[in-house]
């Protein structure tokens, strides 16, 4: 079912702008409320220490 929700302009435009091809606004907000990150949450850090590394991989193979 849904529904309809306000929302600021500014938040709509950063969420528009997260958006991905054929990604709905209900896809982006889900994976803003999960616990699993993107790759590019973390894409644009020039180094990630090993510890991170493998914790960003165990999230993404659950």
């Amino acid at each position: 079912m849904d529904k309809v929700i306000m929302i600021a302009d500014d938040i709509y435009e950063r969420l528009r702008r997260m958006k991905r091809p054929g990604e709905s606004f209900s896809d982006v907000i889900a994976c803003l409320l999960s616990d699993k990150p993107r790759l590019s949450d973390i894409a644009g850090s020039k180094t990630i220490s090993k510890k991170e590394w493998n914790k960003v991989k165990r999230k993404f193979e659950r």
